[in-house]
């Protein structure tokens, strides 16, 4: 009887673990996610700025302007594929009206995130560590606190863009479900 009791005991904490540790890497990915997202922010505006200033090159100087991109112009052409130049400058175009359009979207959406936080006390952090590529302990100097609040509060507002952008999924692991 009693071992029997303690089967069920050991096999529950079993099962409890291997729950727990499923969820723990779904939040681990989310997290990880919205921090590499936060990361290259700078580079998406940098990039839509250049992809916008090479699109209207492309659009006001026509098929002219292809000499100055014909490395573009061969990652478009096969081998053996023979494309005019009106064609290759007109799927050029739509390549960057596509990249200036995802580009655009994960701006919305980051800035979407960030602006739901602006009101937090500690959001300069993340403006800090960031956009300016400042440490930890940079940022707590200049706010004076300790490195390891300011790593607190950061990992914490992660956690909360982490949850904006990915749903219930980034904070608990797997989509909540409600009984």
């Amino acid at each position: 009887m009693l071992t029997q009791q303690m089967d069920r005991y050991i096999e529950n904490g079993m099962l409890a673990q291997r729950t727990a540790g499923r969820g723990c890497g779904a939040e681990k990915a989310a997290l990880h996610s919205a921090e590499q997202r936060l990361r290259q922010l700078n580079i998406v505006k940098g990039r839509l700025e250049d992809s916008r200033r090479e699109y209207s090159e492309l659009k006001d100087k026509g098929i002219a302007a292809l000499k100055r991109h014909d490395a573009s112009m061969v990652s478009l052409i096969k081998t053996g594929m023979r494309l005019s130049p009106e064609e290759v400058h007109a799927v050029q175009l739509n390549m960057l009206r596509q990249r200036i359009s995802a580009d655009k979207y994960e701006l919305k959406k980051m800035n979407s995130a960030l602006r739901a936080l602006e009101t937090d006390p500690f959001f300069g952090i993340l403006k800090q560590y960031y956009e300016q590529n400042l440490s930890d302990t940079d940022i707590a100097e200049a706010m004076g606190y300790d490195r390891s609040t300011i790593a607190r509060h950061r990992r914490r507002l992660i956690k909360l863009i982490a949850f904006r952008l990915y749903g219930s999924s980034a904070a608990y692991g797997t989509e909540q479900q409600w009984s």
